[in-house]
Formats: C-alpha cells, sequence, structure tokens
C-alpha cells in the first residue's frame, strides 16, 4: 500500500510547486498531474515544476480542458494504483502536512472510513479560518450545507461523520474510487464531489473530516479574481438539477422546495462588483440547460 496523489491544474502554476513540495514532505510516493488546456505557457511551466519535484511526477497534458471530472479520473488512471493504494486528490492550491496524511490514511486503514476529508482552511496561515469542515447534501432543496465554515480550526477535533465531501482534497482507496466509477464526466465544474458523495452514501459507504488532520488551500488559485465567474453561476444552477434530480424532482427543484435556493442563486451575481449583467445571464443559461437535462422519470434517478 502507498500513499498516490492525484491533481488536476488549470492556470495554478504559481501554486503547484509548494503544492507538490508539500506532498514530498507528506509522504506521497508519486503524483499525477492533470494540465487542462488553459496556454502553452502554463503548459510548460507545470512540465518545468514536475521536473523539479522530490517525488516522481507523471504529467498528462489535455489538448482541451475537459472539466474536473474527467480530468480527476485521468489523473486516478495515469497513477496505475492497486486496489489497496491510497488516492489523494488535491487540488493544486493547497498545501498538505505529514500529519494530515498519516491522520487522514489511519481514518482509512483503522477507522472503517471509506471517504476522508480533512479539516480545509484558508486566509492567513498564521490565523487561517475554515473553509471546508464537512457538509451535508439536501437534494430535495438543491443545495449543501457546510458545517463550521468560517470558524477557528484550533476549536474543533475528532472525526465528523458527513454525508458531502469536497472534491479539495479527499482521501480514499484505489477499490473505494473505482467501486463508485470515480467522477461524472458530463458536468465540467462544481457538484462533482456532491454527486460522489451521494453515490457513495447510497452505497452505504462512510463519508467523514478528520478535524485534526488540517490542510491549507489558497481557494480561487484557478478561478475568477474579479469575484465570481460566469461559468460559476452557470454551472452551479445547471449541475445542481442535473445532480439533484436523480434523488427528487426537477420540479420541485425550481418550483418546490428547491425553489428558495434557485432564487438565491440567480440573484447572486446582482451583488457582484464586476460583470453582474453577463453572471445574471449565465446563471439563467444554467438553470435552463439544467432543467433541461435533469432527469424526468424515477427510473433516471436510481
Amino acid at each position: 500500500m502507498v500513499l498516490l496523489a492525484a491533481i488536476v491544474n488549470y492556470r495554478s502554476s504559481t501554486y503547484l510547486e509548494a503544492c507538490l513540495n508539500s506532498l514530498a514532505e507528506a509522504g506521497v510516493d508519486r503524483a499525477a498531474v492533470v494540465d487542462n488546456y488553459s496556454s502553452d505557457e502554463e503548459r510548460a511551466e507545470v512540465r518545468k515544476v514536475a521536473e523539479r519535484s522530490q517525488i516522481t511526477v507523471t504529467v498528462v497534458l489535455s489538448d482541451s480542458n475537459p472539466g474536473f471530472g474527467a480530468a480527476v479520473n485521468r489523473a486516478v488512471r495515469a497513477l496505475k494504483a492497486l486496489e489497496t493504494d491510497l488516492i489523494w486528490i488535491v487540488n493544486p492550491d493547497a498545501v498538505v502536512t505529514r500529519e494530515a496524511a498519516v491522520g487522514l490514511s489511519s481514518r482509512i486503514l483503522h477507522g472503517r472510513v471509506d471517504v476522508v476529508s480533512p479539516l480545509i482552511v484558508t486566509g492567513d496561515p498564521v490565523t487561517p479560518s475554515v473553509w471546508f469542515g464537512g457538509g451535508h447534501i439536501d437534494t430535495r432543496a438543491g443545495r449543501t450545507i457546510h458545517l463550521h465554515l468560517g470558524d477557528d480550526p484550533r476549536t474543533l477535533s475528532g472525526l465528523q461523520d458527513v454525508t458531502f465531501v469536497t472534491g479539495a482534497a479527499p482521501m480514499l482507496m484505489a477499490k473505494t474510487f473505482d467501486a463508485l466509477g470515480g467522477f461524472r464526466e458530463d458536468l465540467f465544474l462544481y457538484w462533482e464531489d456532491a454527486d460522489l458523495s451521494r453515490r457513495a452514501t447510497a452505497a452505504d459507504m462512510r463519508l467523514a473530516v478528520d478535524l485534526d488532520s488540517i490542510v491549507w488551500h489558497a481557494v480561487g488559485g484557478s478561478g475568477d479574481a474579479e469575484g465570481r465567474s460566469a461559468a460559476y453561476y452557470r454551472f452551479m444552477q445547471r449541475n445542481r438539477l442535473i445532480v439533484c434530480s436523480r434523488w427528487t424532482s426537477r420540479w420541485n427543484l425550481v418550483i418546490g422546495m428547491g425553489s428558495v435556493e434557485t432564487v438565491k442563486l440567480l440573484l447572486r451575481p446582482l451583488k457582484e462588483r464586476f460583470g453582474r449583467f453577463e453572471k445574471f445571464q449565465a446563471g439563467v443559461a444554467g438553470l435552463l440547460d439544467g432543467f433541461a437535462n435533469a432527469a424526468t422519470r424515477p427510473d433516471d434517478r436510481r
């Protein structure tokens, strides 16, 4: 059994070296980095960073940007893991520790946990706040509920059972990843982790957050510097309908219990400083696309 890392890079090469260095110090055996194409310059930098790494890094270059889920699946395949190997899916703008690696792997190997996330913090490394401390999925409301958001990580400890684990730094055995079929590849961006979490709980797998294993995350290292991007509003709205309609009616998500979250997400771009109308339009387009592609019959939702 060895610990392997799967990383998806998109315009995050400035963070990648620190991430790989931390993985090496944490005892990761080797890593696979899939670069979703953004530019030739970014691709060249990813190669340079991988060559300087203290661990063996397999670089997989995509000629396009197929999205997060497809890239994670490709990275895991490139690792050629044995079924008992541990896979750590890590965002390129995250910095891990040996303590986190040991803590998470112990939860899987000895704690009967199938998918485990560290406590993820952000902000000033000296006085960070919680970015992800666990969560739950409410498919009828079409939303994820985050726990401990913004809390002081020093006040938290122990193992917390959850029904939602973010895709920023989860660890699981290769055989668990294979049993779940990996991530969906038709969502492109956002809600892939919620979908994987929901399928895992439906398969009676145990999901948890180890509040004593801490990983620092820059948050948005590959995103839009001018607030949330139009892509965020489009795919958040689209994918919540597609994912949650497997478990509840798409009509419920639009005019029923899920309508509250639908309206909130539609109106949120109007609070942005830049590109309000473009982002609002993206949200509307995502809503229409999601409704059109959501499951329509009970058989589709199984």
